[in-house]
C-alpha cells in the first residue's frame, strides 16, 4: 500500500492510504518509508506507481517508474535510463529522446574525453583487462577496442570474433563507409577465404602510402615474404647490400632462381634458368627474344656517341668457363665495329660416305648437284672431303655438326687448316689452295688471289724430315 502519514505518536503511525495492492490482514502489509530503512528489513520494497530515491546532500536522485529506472545528477541531467518495455539501456551525459536500438552510450561532447565499458580483474579497483571506448579526440570520434588498460595485463588480446559449430559458416567483416559508399572492407569467411577491398591505398609499416600497396620494412631484413605450403620462402622483397631493394625468387629447396638487385652499386641481377622475352617458351638455348613483325627484336646500346666509341667499348663478350674467346666491340675508327675472333661459316650437308673420315679443319669442296633442300633450305649445299688439287669448288674446312644435324663449313675469317708437305716451306702471307691429299691444302704456285685460293697462312712452316702434314693458322678466303 502507499499513502501519506497524517499523524504519529510514540509507536503509533497513522497513514491515509490512497493506493493499495493485494489482499490480507494488517500483518501482511509492507511499509514504504521516506529516508533510510532499517538494516533488519526482511521484506521487499514495492512501489505501486513509481517513486524517487534522492540524496539530500548532493541533489542526485534515482527515479523508479512503472516501466523504467533513471538516474540524474545534481543538475537534474539524466545519466542513465533502463526501460522495461523495450529492453533498451542508455548511458551518458545529457541524454535526450530515445529510440529502440539496444544499449546506448552517449559519446562525450567534451574534447579529449571518452565513454567506455571496462572489464576489471577481480574488483572495480583491479587492473583493466579490456575496454570498449568511444573517444572524442580533438572533436574527432574514434571507437577503440583495447586489451589491457594503462597497465596491460599479461597475455591480453583484443579480438573481433565470430564463432560457430562446424555445421555453420562464421563470417567476420570490417567495413569503413562514408554515407552509403564503402571505402574499405576486410572480410573473412569459413573455408579460409580472406579478402581486402579498398578504393584507396594500403600501407604496411608506412603511414603515407604512395601506391596501391606500400610495404615498408623495419629498416633491416625483408620487407615482404611469400611462403609456400611447406613454409619455404618462395618470394622475397629484401633490403640490398647498400640499402636498395632486392627481389629474390626461390624454388622449394630454397635455391635462388631469380635475383633482381636494385642497389645501383654494381650489384648483379641474374636468373638461374631460361629467359624468354616476348613468349613463354624457348625452342633452344637459355635466352630467346620474340621480336615484333617489323623492327628490331633486340638492341644493345653503349652510353656514348659514335665518335667516342673506342676499342674499350664492348657490345658483347663471348666467354667460356676458363676465359674470353671473342667479342663484338668498337674500334679506334669511329663507326667501325670489330668481330673478334671472327670466323664466318655456312651450313652444309657432307656426303655420308665421308662421315667416318671427318675431322676438324679438314678441307671440303662443293659437290655437283648444288643445294640440298631436303635438310632445311636452299642455302644448304652438299659437300665432300676435297681430294682435288687446285679445286675451284673448295669452299672451306669442316667446323663440326650442330644439334640439328647440319654441318658447318668455315669459309672466311681466322681459323686453322691442314697443310700437306709438298717439299716447299711456307712464309707468313702465302696463299694456299687444295691439294691431292684428302682434306689438305698446299702452297699456291703464285701470289695472286685466284678462284682456287682457299686461305692465307698466318704463320711460317718449315717442314721437318718425315713430316707429312701440319695444322697451320690462317685467314680463310673461300667466302
Amino acid at each position: 500500500m502507499e499513502g501519506d502519514v497524517t499523524s504519529y505518536s510514540g509507536t503509533t503511525l497513522v497513514i491515509n492510504v490512497d493506493n493499495y495492492k493485494g489482499s490480507g490482514t494488517y500483518g501482511s502489509w509492507y511499509l514504504n518509508n521516506v529516508g533510510l530503512l532499517g538494516q533488519t528489513l526482511s521484506h521487499d520494497i514495492t512501489l505501486l506507481s513509481g517513486g524517487v530515491f534522492r540524496s539530500a546532500a548532493s541533489g542526485t536522485r534515482i527515479q523508479i517508474d512503472k516501466y523504467y529506472i533513471a538516474g540524474y545528477n545534481s543538475s537534474d541531467e539524466k545519466q542513465f535510463y533502463v526501460s522495461a518495455l523495450d529492453g533498451n539501456a542508455y548511458f551518458g551525459d545529457g541524454l535526450g529522446s530515445f529510440t529502440s536500438d539496444g544499449v546506448n552510450l552517449v559519446a562525450p561532447a567534451t574534447e579529449n574525453t571518452k565513454t567506455q565499458i571496462k572489464w576489471k580483474d577481480g574488483s572495480l579497483s583491479g587492473t583493466t583487462l579490456a575496454a570498449l571506448a568511444a573517444e572524442n579526440v580533438s572533436g574527432t570520434y574514434t571507437a577503440r577496442m583495447v586489451a589491457g588498460g594503462n597497465s596491460v595485463a599479461a597475455n591480453s588480446e583484443a579480438k573481433i570474433e565470430a564463432r560457430s559449430t562446424s555445421a555453420y559458416s562464421p563470417k567476420v567483416t570490417l567495413i569503413a563507409k562514408r554515407d552509403l559508399t564503402t571505402y574499405m572492407s576486410l572480410e573473412y569467411t569459413s573455408g579460409g577465404i580472406k579478402r581486402l577491398v579498398t578504393d584507396g591505398r594500403v600501407g604496411i609499416g608506412e603511414a603515407g602510402p604512395d601506391c596501391a600497396l606500400h610495404v615498408k620494412s623495419e629498416g633491416t631484413g625483408n620487407a615482404l615474404k611469400v611462403n609456400s605450403s611447406a613454409n619455404a620462402n618462395i618470394l622475397l622483397f629484401e633490403q640490398g647490400s647498400s640499402g636498395g631493394g632486392k627481389l629474390s625468387v626461390r624454388n622449394s629447396s630454397q635455391d635462388t632462381q631469380v635475383c633482381l638487385d636494385g642497389d645501383g652499386t654494381g650489384q648483379t641481377s641474374w636468373i638461374a634458368g631460361k629467359l624468354a622475352v616476348g613468349e613463354n617458351s624457348i625452342d633452344n638455348g637459355q635466352f630467346e627474344v620474340l621480336g615484333p613483325s617489323s623492327g628490331a627484336a633486340a638492341s644493345v646500346k653503349i652510353n656514348a656517341t659514335t665518335a667516342n666509341i673506342t676499342a674499350s667499348n664492348r657490345f658483347f663478350t663471348f666467354r667460356s668457363t676458363d676465359g674470353e674467346i671473342g667479342a663484338i666491340q668498337g674500334t679506334a675508327s669511329p663507326g667501325v665495329i670489330a668481330y673478334n675472333t671472327f670466323t664466318g661459316s655456312h651450313f652444309t650437308s657432307v656426303s655420308e660416305e665421308d662421315f667416318e673420315d671427318l675431322v676438324p679443319n679438314i678441307l671440303l669442296e662443293i659437290v655437283d648437284g648444288g643445294v640440298d633442300p631436303s635438310i632445311g633450305g636452299e642455302h644448304l649445299f652438299r659437300t665432300r672431303i676435297c681430294r682435288t688439287r687446285a679445286s675451284k669448288a673448295a669452299v672451306g674446312v669442316w667446323g663440326g655438326r650442330d644439334e640439328n644435324g647440319k654441318d658447318l663449313v668455315l669459309s672466311i675469317g681466322t681459323g686453322w687448316v691442314w697443310v700437306s708437305n709438298q717439299g716447299e716451306d711456307l712464309e707468313i702471307g702465302d696463299y694456299v689452295c687444295s691439294s691431292d691429299v684428302a682434306g689438305c691444302v698446299e702452297k699456291q704456285w703464285d701470289n695472286l688471289y685466284r678462284a682456287e685460293t682457299v686461305a692465307k697462312v698466318t704463320q711460317p712452316v718449315v717442314w721437318q724430315p718425315g713430316e707429312e702434314k701440319r695444322l697451320v693458322g690462317c685467314i680463310y678466303l673461300g667466302g
